[in-house]
């Protein structure tokens, strides 16, 4: 804990005050089959990738309209990719 940032150290009270709170959406979490988190990071890569083709970038409004569905699809695609394989792990 002394090897954590300083501005890590105001947040930790935050984190354990509502990590039970957390728990039973972890749990229902972990019934959700990796197949459906592989299926909906496909789903979400592709939504970032339309996002780009079908977005012209011709103003700097249309570019931060990009910029932000491939932030929020990618790193969702990313997050469900990494999340399957977890699941896949714990499940055997």
């Amino acid at each position: 804990l002394e090897a954590a940032a300083p501005e890590a150290l105001p947040i930790l009270p935050k984190v354990v005050e509502l990590a039970p709170s957390a728990l039973p959406l972890l749990a229902s979490a972990i019934a959700i089959p990796s197949s459906a988190l592989l299926v909906a990071a496909v789903g979400s890569i592709g939504a970032a990738g339309a996002g780009v083709y079908l977005i012209p970038d011709d103003t700097v409004v249309q570019v931060a309209a990009q910029t932000l569905l491939v932030g929020v699809f990618g790193a969702a695609g990313a997050a469900s990719i990494i999340g399957a394989g977890v699941l896949s792990k714990i499940k055997g």
